[in-house]
């Protein structure tokens, strides 16, 4: 079977291609009849992929392929995890070596977990995109039926803080690519593209108005800017609607996005400014949907709205969270975690204090590139008090360090997982 994973036609046959090669690795590495299912997601799923083909005849793929495991309800998911990893950056190299640019990213699921699905946008887009590729199709049937506006405004709000994370990773290509006068720096542009069509998302969700695919999105943006009640966020988004559209179509032709990435002293484009460029209208949005969230007097100010977050998490929640991360070896080996927990189980759960703390160092960085000041100063204390593990041997103040924390934190023991 072949399935439209993207527009171009070439690309989209090299992908289908690619799947197989994935779905028989799976299948090479475990013995027959422990796998139930290998099952596509993400936006290739749902037939919008970002990939084109090169002038040497390689497929550049922008993300990568997302893809479930399912097992019997006993095994051992944590082990599985670790191996579907490593199998994951053995088979991107196969693939790199086919002409096939794309990161291939697997995760394990117990075949119970489809049947236990809430209503949250990853689980809308399963039930409604997800492809089996090989295995039993009946996984999928599982899922209960939900509508768009099931879907809880919370799971938005933590969409728009695992996209600022990822634009705390990609600073040092920012920074970079301040002395690059030819291109912006690739994973900075494609953060830059993703930040924009999440920040739609979110609206959306916040709105009530989320629909499952970026072409729907795009249709539907201009009525959730004007629905928002708030007038100094609805003028804050004025004209953000054209930049969903236009990104949109990037997202989906990724030429448009290669070709808006090529500067020149015409363009007056460089990667700091493109990163630089979404602070403002983040924290627009950031600070209107953490007031809708928290509830109460209206509130402007980043860490008193940080601090309404995370009283608005019920102990036994940051409880579970904290003993789920003291399992990871990665991270109870880290110095003074035990201390780290004992105070943080009364702040937040690990997952809120990494996502707070990356919002506050986010809306600081460029006040931290130009030096800083005192309110610099005072964010980054706030944010050493809340930082659940630091990895990194540097000062508290050193903010470098901070982001590195935060950044490593977050893929070590938040992503993909259910801390």
């Amino acid at each position: 079977m072949r399935y439209r994973l993207c527009r171009d036609n070439t690309a989209n046959e090299r992908l289908n291609k690619a799947l197989d090669l994935c779905v028989q690795s799976v299948l090479d590495i475990y013995p027959s009849g422990m796998v139930h299912a290998v099952v596509l997601t993400g936006s290739m799923a749902r037939g919008e992929g970002s990939a084109c083909m090169r002038k040497e005849g390689s497929v550049r793929v922008y993300g990568d392929i997302e893809m479930l495991v399912v097992f019997d309800d006993t095994e051992d998911m944590a082990e599985h995890a670790s191996r579907l990893k490593a199998l994951g950056n053995d088979v991107t190299g196969k693939l790199n070596d086919t002409g096939v640019l794309c990161d291939v990213e697997y995760g394990p699921a117990p075949r119970k977990y489809f049947a236990h699905i809430r209503p949250h946008i990853f689980g809308f887009e399963l039930k409604k995109h997800a492809k089996v590729l090989w295995g039993d199709e009946s996984v999928l049937d599982l899922i209960p039926d939900m509508k768009e506006v099931d879907i809880p405004v919370e799971d938005a709000w933590m969409l728009l803080s695992n996209r600022v994370v990822e634009q705390l990773l990609c600073l040092d290509g920012a920074i970079s690519g301040v002395s690059v006068d030819a291109t912006v720096d690739e994973a900075v542009l494609y953060n830059h593209c993703k930040m924009i069509l999440d920040l739609a998302t979110s609206i959306l969700v916040f709105t009530g108005m989320y629909r499952a695919s970026y072409e729907e999105r795009a249709a539907m943006i201009d009525r959730a800017v004007r629905a928002i009640g708030n007038d100094e966020t609805r003028d804050a988004l004025a004209g953000f609607p054209d930049k969903v559209r236009f990104w949109t179509e990037a997202k989906l032709d990724p030429v448009l996005l290669s070709e808006y990435g090529t500067c020149g002293p015409a363009s007056g484009r460089c990667s700091l400014d493109l990163w630089l460029e979404l602070v403002p209208l983040v924290r627009a949005v950031w600070t209107w949907e953490t007031n809708l969230l928290t509830g109460g007097r209206w509130e402007l100010d980043p860490r008193r709205l940080a601090e309404r977050v995370l009283s608005s998490e019920g102990f036994l929640r940051r409880l579970k969270g904290w003993a789920r991360l003291a399992l990871n070896r990665e991270v109870s080996k880290t110095p003074a975690f035990f201390r780290k927990m004992t105070g943080g189980i009364f702040r937040g759960s690990p997952r809120y204090l990494v996502y707070i703390s990356s919002i506050l160092l986010y809306f600081s960085t460029p006040g931290l590139l130009n030096g800083g000041g005192e309110n610099e100063k005072e964010t980054l204390d706030f944010i050493g008090r809340n930082i659940p593990v630091v990895f990194d041997s540097g000062e508290a103040s050193d903010w470098q360090s901070v982001r590195r924390d935060l950044v490593r934190g977050w893929r070590v023991y938040l992503r993909n997982s259910g801390v």
